[in-house]
Parts: structure tokens; C-alpha cells; sequence
């Protein structure tokens, strides 16, 4: 059994918007549900496009997100839609990681650490391998093994 740890940002929204020729304040949650649902995973987001290349049957997924209420929308959405696919699915906010740029220095990238090692300390207690698919919008999808290496866009061990 494995869990994969996502960081989620808000290309859900950007994306969405642009396709429906919409700003991203006007989209309702059931057009970006719609939009999740109807658009290829690898086109949607950058957490779909990842995820498609990671997911097995069985896994469980937890999106770990900014400390806004634009991302804990998109964790919602992204949650909602894993779910009704079958996996297990849940959402973290974690705490001061926002836009605030002195705060996102000083406290969102530690806290983003902090959240991931108690994460991953929870998760390996319950005997399931942990996968952090740190997702950066334009450097490509890349996961990092609990086990040690780094795993490509393809899910193939690179060490």
C-alpha cells in the first residue's frame, strides 16, 4: 500500500479558466468539477498530469495544501474527484504557507516540512510506502521515494 503526498497549487483554476474563457473568480465549483472530470488528466492540472502517471489501484492520496482559500479549493475539487474515482483521498492544509512573501520565507516553507515529515512518519507507522510528488508548474512532475532516489515523469527510479 502507498500514499502519495501532492503539493497543490491553483492550476486547477488557471487552467480551467482559460479553457471555459472565464476568470478564475467566476468559475463555480461544479464547472471546475465538470472541467476535472471531462478534460485529460495530463491537460487538466499539474496535479492530475503528475498523479496520471504515478497512481496505482489502491493508493491513497493526500493533497497538501497553501494556507489560501484558492488552494484549499483546489484540494477540495482535486479530493472530491480522486475519491469518486475509487481512491482514498484527503486534504491538509498547511499553516502559513501563503502570499504573504516574508511569511512564506520565514514559516510556509517549514511548515511545509513539518507537515510533510509528520505525514510521512504517520503514514510509514501504518506500513505503507510514502511518495512526495512535488509538483512545479513548469519544471515537469517529479516524486520523491521514501526508499531513497528520485522518481522520473514516467514513475521509473532514476537511482
Amino acid at each position: 500500500m502507498r500514499t502519495i503526498l501532492t503539493t497543490v497549487g491553483t492550476s486547477l483554476l488557471s487552467n480551467a479558466a482559460k479553457q471555459l474563457n472565464k476568470k478564475q473568480e467566476e468559475l463555480t465549483d461544479e464547472e471546475l468539477a465538470n472541467y476535472l472530470r471531462m478534460t485529460d488528466p495530463v491537460q487538466a492540472t499539474a496535479e492530475t498530469n503528475s498523479l496520471s502517471r504515478l497512481l496505482w489501484e489502491g493508493d491513497h492520496i493526500v493533497f497538501l495544501h497553501s494556507d489560501t482559500l484558492e488552494g484549499e479549493r483546489c484540494a477540495r475539487l482535486l479530493s472530491r474527484h480522486y475519491g469518486r474515482n475509487g481512491y482514498k483521498a484527503e486534504m491538509k492544509r498547511v499553516p502559513d504557507l501563503n502570499y504573504q512573501e516574508s511569511r512564506f520565507k520565514m514559516r510556509g516553507l517549514r511548515s511545509l516540512v513539518a507537515a510533510l515529515i509528520e505525514q510521512i512518519e504517520e503514514e510509514r507507522e501504518k506500513g505503507r510506502e510514502v511518495i512526495i510528488n512535488a509538483v512545479l508548474n513548469n519544471w515537469g512532475p517529479r516524486s520523491y521515494n521514501s526508499g531513497g532516489g528520485i522518481d522520473n515523469e514516467r514513475g521509473e527510479k532514476t537511482r
